[in-house]
């Protein structure tokens, strides 16, 4: 009959199908107790067959034992059957079921066997399932018995509605093992409900934990990282009682192992750094590495991983008590874990954006912004304390050299070892920052005098007394420094870096490989070139800008041979301002290219309107700057104004400067394309550069334009004469023209007609002249020249 409420319940409850996940942390029982419990389960059964038999084959005197020993023998057979599932394959609430069935089983088989003779005793007996059944989480078990022992009862019931019994040692001794069952069965169940309290307890407040950790670690940052590390680290080694908790971290460019967290009991904070390589440390670092929980009695460590790569470990230990460590702890010491990851990361990519925002890349130094950050800070403390600061602008002077040598990556390693140089010479207040290219600046706090400041900079100025090797190769780079002072040179952070700029292009000024101070009369020499800046960008369209004349004389023939366009600027209230002033003005600014353009477009169209107007043609000299030069269309551009005014080519001429011709790498195929326009080319200022003869001569030109200088010195000078002789010599052997500038008196005037410098310019004939004068005087006949 057994044997057929088994296979029936195998058939009803599916207890051979595959297996369903049950979640851990809905049950009071786990794997271990679970099977604890069966097993008692079972004892139980046998228990109970075997005192069934005992009880009567010792106190009971008939001979008929045969309903005893069936009875006992099915008894037995639950039991095993209850062993025998517990090793069965299947799912633990199929295994529950099958249990409770042989216990529903065993019931009525055990109750109405002694219903007559033990009825006093044995209606208890499901007492044992019953309590049993409550660590069990499922209802139909209790239902089931429930249902067994009300319909046993009520089968007892019509079986033996009155039964006298007389109580002897039989059933003091079964009543005896049953309470000492009950009780035992009473007292595990209690534990097994205390340790699951605990362990609920627990869980909330390992919740509790996990939920102020991860609230406090919302506001990390790289001012509270580290104290927020070492509160938790603190938190969870006094809240699993254990005597250390720790944070590795890996440094894989120095490939070693760091202990920058660690916390201790008894307030013991100790911090150490593992160097590699040592053995254990390499050992140490493979395990972190490969990101594997290591897990022994004592100790748990587990990974910290950010951005899809492992930053360290994560641990705690005990050194006293050896630690069983449950899932569910370990669970949640992994979520911890990620919450660490997860700052770490996050403060990491602020410190790397802080990085770009505020530190050169190359150098690692501060950049401009933060320089200025710690400028302004430093004013304000320097206005409190009564004391100076200064701010020194550095520029290397032979950079583009090492550029062109080595390449960029050569120029690289240059200002990366400068920039390490100028930290090694300045305190760890000062601040040293790249402020662009090959420019440095710096900072110097609490300064209390000049002195100071000058022995800092010849500090500084002596680390470019040494060559540079770069690359096995030896450079010597100079630089030229400019420095400010707080409060003389400026009020705030902009103005001492203008300030320490200007000193330092003086200091390139008197010969660069040098520092200069800033003065008042460099800031008022800035000043008025500023105002003359911010002017010139609107004279061309204000009018302000005007094209003089000044005539070209043949001697021989007596007479105007050409004119030279020159640039004048009528300031509104400046009146006429020199072109040595504004010229070097207008090529700082970039604005040259397009004054130049304009000057050659009227003074083409001028000489086209003389022209239709009858005047006899003359060529027209226009000077061209090296910023033109390097302009990729100053070509085309050319042809666009011939075309646009008509003139003849070869009624233009463009004046370079021998510089120009001598030191631009692609001028001769400039040149070449200017000839090839049919215009004329001419080297003005010729004697004042170191030319190449070899170069002179491959150059496409057609005439030498002397310098002043030479002519000037003519009545004077025995050296000077013997220059002007040498030109004019070179010109006619290299078949070219010659002109003379600046021509003021009848003595130069003569020397120059003698040695046979036929083409002269200068106020012994004509000032530079506005058009309309011009047009008065080609109106006279030539003879009136001389």
């Amino acid at each position: 009959m057994s044997l057929i409420v088994i296979c029936y319940a195998i058939k009803k409850y599916g207890l051979m199908k595959p297996e369903k996940i049950i979640n851990a942390e809905e049950t009071i029982l786990n794997e271990s107790t679970r099977g604890n419990i069966i097993s008692y389960m079972a004892f139980a059964m046998f228990a109970c067959g075997v005192i069934n038999f005992v009880s009567f084959f010792l106190f009971n005197m008939t001979n008929d034992l045969t309903p005893v020993i069936l009875t006992s023998i099915a008894i037995l057979f639950l039991g095993l059957v209850i062993l025998f599932v517990k090793w069965m394959p299947i799912a633990e609430n199929k295994k529950d079921i099958t249990y409770f069935v042989a216990s529903v089983v065993a019931i009525p088989i055990f109750t109405l066997r002694l219903i007559e003779t033990g009825s006093i005793t044995v209606w208890a007996f499901p007492i044992i399932f019953v309590i049993i059944a409550l660590v069990f989480n499922q209802r139909i078990i209790l239902v089931s018995l429930g249902i067994s022992i009300i319909s046993t009862q009520i089968l007892g019931w019509f079986i033996a509605p009155k039964v006298n019994i007389e109580i002897n040692a039989q059933h003091y001794l079964a009543r005896i093992l049953f309470f000492l069952v009950v009780l035992g069965l009473a007292f595990y169940v209690n534990k097994l409900y205390i340790r699951r309290l605990k362990e609920n307890a627990e869980q909330i407040k390992l919740q509790k934990l996990i939920s102020k950790i991860s609230s406090d670690f919302i506001t990390a940052n790289q001012m509270n990282l580290e104290q927020k590390i070492n509160q938790a680290l603190e938190e969870c080694g006094r809240f699993f009682e254990m005597d250390r908790a720790w944070i590795y971290l890996l440094d894989r460019e120095q490939h070693r192992v760091t202990l920058p967290f660690a916390w201790y009991r008894h307030d013991r904070v100790i911090r150490e750094a593992i160097e590699c390589p040592g053995a254990e440390d390499s050992i140490l670092m493979n395990q972190i590495s490969e990101g594997k929980m290591i897990h022994t009695k004592s100790e748990i460590c587990l990974p910290i991983a950010g951005n899809g790569q492992i930053l360290g470990s994560f641990g705690i230990d005990s050194r006293r008590i050896p630690k069983k460590w449950r899932e569910d702890q370990i669970d949640l010491l992994k979520v911890i874990a990620n919450i660490l990851g997860d700052a770490l990361t996050k403060v990491q990519a602020e410190r790397e954006i802080k990085q770009l925002a505020y530190y050169d890349h190359l150098t690692k130094l501060p950049n401009r912004v933060l320089f200025q950050d710690r400028v302004t800070q430093a004013i304000h403390q320097a206005g409190r304390i009564q004391k100076m600061l200064a701010v020194i602008f550095l520029d290397l002077d032979s950079f583009k050299t090492v550029n062109d040598t080595l390449g960029h990556e050569g120029g690289d390693e240059l200002i990366t070892k400068v920039g390490q140089k100028l930290l090694e010479c300045t305190r760890k207040t000062d601040t040293v920052s790249r402020f662009g290219g090959d420019e440095f600046l710096i900072m110097l706090n609490n300064i209390s005098d000049y002195q100071d400041v000058m022995a800092v900079a010849d500090k500084i100025m002596g680390l470019f007394k040494e060559p540079a090797v770069l690359r096995g190769k030896e450079f010597f780079v100079t630089a030229s420094a400019g420095i400010a002072l707080y409060p003389i040179d400026g009020q705030d952070t902009e103005t001492l870096i203008i300030n320490s700029d200007i000193a330092m292009y003086k200091a390139k000024e008197k010969g660069k490989n040098q520092y200069a101070l800033c003065s008042s009369e460099m800031k008022e020499d800035i000043r008025n070139k500023m105002i003359l800046k911010n002017s010139l960008f609107r004279a061309l369209e204000r009018e302000e800008l005007l094209v003089y004349y000044q005539p070209q004389v043949h001697l021989p023939e007596a007479k105007i041979i050409g004119m030279e366009a020159l640039l004048r600027w009528k300031h509104p209230e400046l009146g006429m301002v020199s072109p040595a002033v504004f010229i070097p003005i207008a090529e700082q600014s970039g604005i040259i290219n397009t004054i130049g353009e304009w000057v050659l477009k009227t003074a083409c169209r001028q000489n086209k309107i003389w022209q239709e107007k009858g005047y006899p043609p003359v060529r027209m000299s226009v000077n061209i700057s090296v910023n033109q030069l390097r302009d990729p269309n100053i070509v085309e551009q050319i042809a666009n104004v011939l075309q646009e005014t008509g003139l003849q080519p070869k009624y233009l001429e463009l004046e370079i400067t021998e510089g120009s011709a001598i030191n631009e790498a692609n001028i001769i195929q400039v040149l070449n394309d200017f000839k090839k326009l049919g215009i004329t080319i001419s080297i003005d200022d010729f004697g004042t550069e170191y030319s190449s003869l070899n170069r002179l001569k491959n150059l496409p030109i057609d005439r030498l334009k002397m310098d002043m200088h030479f002519v000037h010195g003519i009545e004077e000078d025995e050296k000077d004469r013997a220059i002007t002789k040498v030109i004019i010599n070179l010109a006619k052997n290299l078949d070219l023209e010659v002109i003379a500038e600046g021509v003021e008196t009848e003595k130069q005037v003569q020397f120059l007609s003698r040695n046979m410098c036929n083409e002269v310019q200068g106020y012994y004939f004509y000032r530079p002249m506005p058009a309309e004068e011009i047009e008065e005087l080609l109106r006279k006949p030539c003879a009136n020249i001389l």
